[in-house]
């Protein structure tokens, strides 16, 4: 469940960190123009990738090691309906 947790909180993340970027026109979501900001764009904090975050996960599903060390049938279903979640954004 945690893994699950962590991953949505980073994903969700990375999407804020992409409207924000689409705010000053940079980026590949570029918003209206009544939604821009014609100022300089703020440094943002580094954040994993959608693609960074799968890769985790399934590094995590194929040894059975993950940041919390909970391991069993709750975590690996957790991490299965986490991919399929993160498998629909992209």
């Amino acid at each position: 469940m945690d893994s699950m947790a962590l991953s949505l909180y980073r994903l969700m993340q990375f999407y804020h960190v992409e409207v924000v970027r689409g705010r000053y026109g940079v980026g590949e979501y570029h918003l209206i123009d009544s939604l821009t900001y014609s100022g300089q764009m703020p440094t943002l904090a580094p954040v994993a990738t959608p693609r960074d975050i799968v890769l985790r996960l399934r590094s995590c599903a194929t040894t059975g090691n993950s940041a919390d060390h909970n391991t069993g049938f709750l975590q690996q279903l957790c991490i299965v309906m986490t991919l399929y979640l993160l498998y629909r954004v992209q």
